[in-house]
């Protein structure tokens, strides 16, 4: 293989993985697909931020989670917890708090589509007396 051919090459891998270590970016209006409830969520995605609120006018408090590994902790009595991080394309949202006096855990891994319009969210909750595994598929309906 010529220096050239080498070049061109080492070129496009380091492109494909420079593609690869895009991420997906959640900002919008979500509807649950066929859902349990028939609510829209809305989604605000920063570099080091993702945060959620019902679509619903006057929703102005956000959860909001860290995206880069950190972790916050919010005062009062349930002394919830949050950090998320990334595993590459998916978003994996962990948080643990205080729920009716039991300390209860919830790992959430968010996925999305190629085309952008398909969010796929698994929850996994731990902790009180259950252990419960729910999964549920979004589509985009705004920005």
């Amino acid at each position: 293989m010529g220096n050239r051919t080498l070049t061109v090459a080492l070129v496009i891998l380091g492109s494909l993985a420079a593609a690869q270590d895009v991420k997906p970016n959640f900002t919008g209006i979500w509807r649950p697909v066929g859902g349990i409830r028939n609510a829209e969520t809305r989604i605000e995605q920063t570099d080091s931020t993702f945060a959620f609120a019902p679509a619903i006018e006057g929703a102005a408090h956000m959860i909001v989670y860290p995206t880069d590994g950190r972790t916050t902790k919010e005062r009062g009595r349930r002394k919830i917890t949050r950090t998320g991080h990334w595993e590459g394309r998916n978003l994996i949202l962990e948080s643990t708090g205080t729920f009716r006096f039991r300390r209860r855990t919830t790992r959430e891994v968010i996925s999305l589509s190629k085309d952008g319009r398909v969010m796929k969210m698994s929850f996994r909750l731990v902790g009180g007396v259950s252990r419960d595994d729910h999964e549920a598929v979004l589509e985009r309906v705004g920005k």
